[in-house]
């Protein structure tokens, strides 16, 4: 069995989460930005998202920014 990159892996929990939370994107969530998905989260899991997709180098720091809750 095959190992998908982690970045892989927070894109598919972001897109669950986004669809989770609102069932009228789920034509649109394939075609989202990282930054769209992080923004159409919940918000208590957006900060936990935003680090994963900072340490895999998806998003630049001041993006991560934008959804962070811890201090740098």
């Amino acid at each position: 069995m095959t190992t998908k990159p982690e970045h892989m892996t927070v894109c598919q929990d972001m897109e669950v989460n986004a669809l989770s939370y609102n069932k009228y994107l789920r034509e649109k969530v394939g075609g989202m930005t990282n930054i769209k998905l992080l923004r159409n989260c919940h918000p208590t899991d957006r900060s936990k998202l935003a680090w994963k997709l900072f340490r895999v180098e998806q998003i630049t720091r001041e993006e991560l920014a934008e959804f962070s809750t811890k201090p740098d």
